[in-house]
């Protein structure tokens, strides 16, 4: 990229963060969402792996589901800190 091409406002502010090692969150007050990154919260002392299921009408029960989302949540964990394991089904 060259000097003169504009970076967009979201790519010039995810550089700063990334460059400067800044802890952020965001605060939804219309709907109480909170929103922090991995640097914030590793300066409060916590790291966030977590597991993300999606519920597909394909899914025979809530056990399933379930039994998704927990086996890529300790699939993520398993990768380390700050990881995240989106679950798939055959």
């Amino acid at each position: 990229m060259s000097d003169s091409t504009p970076l967009s406002p979201k790519t010039r502010l995810t550089a700063i963060n990334d460059g400067t090692l800044a802890g952020t969150w965001e605060w939804n007050l219309g709907t109480g969402e909170v929103i922090i990154n991995n640097r914030w919260a590793e300066m409060l002392g916590y790291t966030m792996s977590c597991g993300v299921v999606a519920w597909q009408k394909r899914l025979g029960s809530i056990r399933e589901l379930l039994a998704l989302s927990d086996q890529s949540l300790y699939d993520a964990k398993k990768q380390g800190r700050n990881q995240v394991v989106i679950a798939t089904q055959d």
